[in-house]
């Protein structure tokens, strides 16, 4: 019976973390987002793209989406936004045309061949231009298809119910 605990336990603990870092929606677009990384930029626009179909690094498209990913993203963060292909003529990972932006003062300066860009810079969330060969995490984002969403909860049971599965199968085999 301690091992049957302990095995809950772990699987109680293992679902816990994983509810903490489940994606979050905005509420303004409709989109999800959620940490990957870290990495340097190409690694984490690669791992954005593996989450779902149509993921990138984040476009951020108006001063509302910009002010919610400062609130819900502390620290310094990579987007979808990088002039890698053309020095100087910034796009967006996601295709989207570039329209807002939010450059720190003096961004971007290109300082060191910088091109790929981090949130949270400064002060309001601004933008800078950073060496993509840096490590920090991105801020993916992307479409949820339509569906539910399963909450941290069911996870839970979920795991709960395998676990009793599969002792319930262990304790048969062993009769």
């Amino acid at each position: 019976m301690s091992k049957f605990l302990s095995v809950m336990t772990l699987v109680a603990a293992t679902l816990a973390g994983a509810a903490h870092a489940a994606p979050i929606m905005n509420p303004g677009n409709g989109h999800w987002y959620d940490v990957v990384g870290p990495a340097d930029w190409v690694t984490a626009e690669a791992a954005a793209q593996a989450i779902a179909p149509g993921a990138h690094l984040a476009t951020v498209n108006d001063a509302a989406e910009q002010a919610w990913l400062a609130a819900n993203f502390s620290g310094r963060h990579w987007i979808g936004y990088n002039d890698i292909a053309v020095e100087g003529t910034f796009v967006w990972t996601s295709g989207e045309t570039p329209g807002f932006t939010a450059w720190c003062a003096g961004e971007p300066n290109n300082a060191g061949n910088e091109d790929g860009t981090v949130l949270n810079w400064g002060g309001g969330g601004c933008w800078n231009d950073w060496n993509v060969a840096n490590v920090i995490p991105g801020i993916a984002e992307w479409v949820r298809a339509p569906g539910p969403v399963p909450a941290p909860a069911a996870l839970g049971l979920l795991g709960f119910g395998l676990a009793g599965l599969g002792m319930a199968m262990r304790r048969r085999m062993t009769r």
